[in-house]
């Protein structure tokens, strides 16, 4: 029976190649150690769809087309992806999951969505009383934030308490940005004011003059925080050439070479001259332009034109600038009995362009000055400052606070800024 199902086994595979490439399917059988009979041969077109049930007996000796068993192809391998998280997705952002084949190592990668927030209820963070409103809140039950802000009024309490406020600085003043008082009671109850920007009260100018082909620049800086306040670029002049000086005179048929250098900058001209003879020796002139004289905000300049073989020359004058006046600048502040005064500057020369003057300030109260905060504390490099306020209106100013010493060590170098005094 054994070599009778191996027999049909081998069959099988020759009838489906024989079925893949359309031809017919001729079957031969032998019985191993019996008298072999001859079969008529079964010859049939036989497709995929015919390749049904087979069935075989112990006494048959051979099979139709209708007797085929199923016969399964082996499918395609296919991937088995597991998934790993990348990135979690929270409340407001998307998260990643990567899927990875564990036979191959093919990958791909699929995004999570932001699962969105989740309200909590009301929650009471601070009980209304008498003196104060209380606060309640929603927040998020998976990123905690704070998602909503209710104020509870205070209302429906009487208040006979009299509020007795004191106040200190919360948040001190830059040169953009606002400070903060609060004034506070002893009962809890408190407010605040905003403390205007200090509008960069210190400030310094550096100016780079051009160098011929370099243009330069005048920058204005806050001496506090550093910030640009503006940035004025200086146009570059032209070279400020000497006399031309003969390197190689010219003869009757070879031409000479002249030279000229800027005497700002170093750079060298080369220019040949022609010889005698030539027809160039009744030349045309052949002008060059050098600025002799620069123009200022207030005077002409000149620019002379000289010939490159020759010493012709003429000049022309250049247009005054004019000048260009920055930002006012506050030189004397007005006080409750005094004007101020503020100016405006040329940016090119310097010279003063505009000035007014500033009113008295009104007088309001004595202020009543308390113990100073100190807003910036000194170190040995940098001076600090202290600020006093006044208890009743909040008005106030800044001092500053000289420099501690250096803390040397033994081997010369200060401790607290790491600068070396060997």
């Amino acid at each position: 029976m054994k070599k009778i199902m191996g027999a049909i086994q081998s069959v099988l595979i020759a009838m489906i190649l024989l079925a893949i490439i359309g031809t017919g399917v001729i079957l031969y059988f032998q019985m191993s150690g019996e008298t072999p009979e001859e079969t008529e041969p079964v010859v049939n077109d036989v497709s995929m769809n015919d390749m049904t049930n087979i069935s075989i007996s112990e006494n048959s000796t051979s099979i139709s087309v209708n007797d085929i068993v199923n016969i399964k192809i082996p499918e395609s391998t296919e991937h088995n992806y597991t998934a790993n998280i990348l990135t979690k997705a929270t409340c407001t952002r998307d998260g990643a999951v990567q899927y990875v084949c564990t036979d191959c190592g093919d990958y791909y990668i699929e995004p999570l969505k932001a699962e969105g927030h989740q309200l909590t209820d009301w929650v009471v963070v601070t009980k209304a009383t008498q003196e104060k409103d209380g606060l309640q809140r929603k927040v998020c039950k998976l990123c905690k934030r704070i998602l909503e802000e209710e104020v509870i009024s205070k209302d429906s309490v009487k208040d006979s308490h009299v509020h007795k406020y004191t106040s200190s600085v919360t948040t001190v003043e830059t040169c953009t940005e606002q400070g903060v008082i609060t004034y506070k009671c002893e009962c809890g109850k408190s407010y605040t004011e905003s403390i205007p920007a200090t509008n960069h009260p210190s400030r310094q100018t550096i100016q780079t003059d051009p160098i011929c082909d370099k243009e330069g620049s005048v920058i204005s800086t806050c001496a506090e925080c550093g910030a640009v306040i503006s940035h004025d670029t200086l146009p570059a002049s032209d070279h400020t050439f000497a006399a031309w000086e003969i390197v190689t005179k010219a003869t009757a048929t070879t031409e000479g070479s002249q030279t000229r250098t800027c005497i700002v900058c170093g750079h060298v001209e080369t220019a040949t001259i022609p010889p005698t003879t030539s027809p160039e020796s009744t030349h045309k002139h052949r002008y060059a332009s050098v600025v002799t004289t620069e123009e200022t905000c207030t005077s002409e300049g000149v620019l002379t034109y000289t010939c490159k073989s020759c010493d012709d020359s003429y000049t022309e004058s250049i247009p005054a600038l004019g000048h260009a006046p920055g930002n006012w600048i506050v030189t004397t502040e007005a006080t409750e009995t005094s004007t101020g005064l503020r100016q405006k500057f040329c940016r090119r020369c310097g010279e003063m362009t505009q000035e007014e003057e500033i009113p008295v300030i009104a007088p309001t109260h004595v202020c009543n000055y308390g113990t100073p905060v100190i807003t910036q504390q000194p170190t040995c490099i940098r001076t600090g400052t202290k600020k006093y306020t006044c208890i009743d209106c909040g008005n106030f100013y800044t001092s500053s606070i000289d420099k501690i010493p250096h803390d040397i060590n033994s081997q010369g170098i200060c401790s607290m800024c790491g600068d070396s005094f060997n």
